[in-house]
């Protein structure tokens, strides 16, 4: 068993701290977890995210450059600092396609744990999907079918099955950071590699259910596109409810979105502005797999890889970590 964190059991009660170094945010999610006999209970769930972007690196050249590797190092530290000064916690620290894939992966990934003494859980795919599933479907009744679409920075992930456990899963080797030119044709391109991929169909059961699943969405696009389909109807998002969209709404949020980039008015977009840059190709890629699932609505959720990490007992499966699947390779 494989568990790489750092813990400081202390009684029933502990706070079960996070930190996703995803492609394009840094996220951490600490929330405190209790013990008891209905169960583990959380509450005060606590969320943060600092931009820093390295995907573009590893998207642009393959390598992370030294001064986005020490900005990186900067927001680690920054972030594991907060969370110093607890006496009973579980904090683990997940990154994924960057580390996989960035040539000089190993020399950052040295470097971020040595500023801040926390080892750094590189993902395989398969643990991205699987466990970022488990965490978005975490809002879900256990055992519901359910479809999970996630565009990250570098690499894009589906996974199926029951609420909360994946039956299996697709990893394309696309991103918001890594799209390039005619959104119309990439999003094509998304859905032909999908439909080769032999995904689910998003309008009939899994195998072994009788419903037809729920198909969510989550990842930074996502999430951009509830505050913007928010803002259309004239509401502020909170970050917490879940959104749920049709097919027909997301082309017409598509639409808007790419008028007001014509008329050079995409600021007007309550969203940072790395987010305003990523969120065209960001459309892109869901529109094209909402095309391969051929769903009619799409649920939006805040809950990630993160809840799948707090609410689960470590990184415990085997295939779940980059580095098994490189020892594997090498033999």
């Amino acid at each position: 068993m494989i568990v790489n964190t750092t813990e400081k059991p202390k009684g029933k009660k502990m706070t079960r701290c996070c930190i996703d170094l995803g492609s394009s945010y840094f996220r951490m999610l600490s929330v405190e977890a209790e013990s008891g006999p209905d169960g583990m209970r959380i509450t005060d769930p606590v969320q943060e995210r600092v931009y820093v972007g390295w995907g573009e690196d590893v998207a642009a050249s393959g390598s992370i450059s030294r001064k986005t590797a020490d900005r990186a190092a900067d927001v680690f530290e920054s972030l594991t600092g907060k969370m110093a000064a607890l006496s009973d916690l579980r904090l683990t620290a997940v990154s994924t396609n960057v580390l996989r894939t960035a040539a000089n992966r190993h020399e950052v990934r040295k470097l971020l744990e040595k500023r801040t003494g926390i080892d750094i859980n590189v993902l395989s795919e398969r643990g991205e999907a699987f466990i970022g599933f488990a965490g978005a479907t975490s809002s879900l009744e256990r055992g519901v079918s359910a479809i999970l679409f996630d565009a990250g920075g570098t690499s894009t992930e589906l996974a199926w099955g029951l609420a909360q456990e994946a039956f299996s899963f697709v990893s394309i080797p696309y991103g918001t950071h890594s799209v390039r030119g005619d959104e119309r044709s990439i999003s094509v391109r998304i859905e032909n590699m999908l439909l080769d991929e032999g995904v689910p169909s998003g309008d009939s059961p899994l195998p072994g259910t009788e419903e037809s699943p729920t198909i969510m969405l989550t990842g930074g696009t996502a999430v951009s596109l509830a505050v913007v389909w928010r803002q259309i109807h004239g509401v502020v998002y909170d970050g917490r409810e879940q959104v749920e969209i049709s097919v027909e709404d997301l082309d017409l949020a598509a639409m808007r979105i790419a008028a007001l980039f014509r008329r050079g008015r995409e600021r007007r977009l309550l969203l940072p502005p790395e987010r305003i840059r990523l969120l065209l190709p960001g459309l892109a890629i869901i529109r094209g797999a909402a095309r391969a699932l051929r769903a009619e609505k799409m649920v939006i959720t805040t809950r990630d890889l993160r809840w799948g990490v707090v609410l689960g007992e470590g990184i415990t499966e085997r295939g779940y970590l980059a580095d098994e699947q490189e020892s594997s390779d090498s033999r």
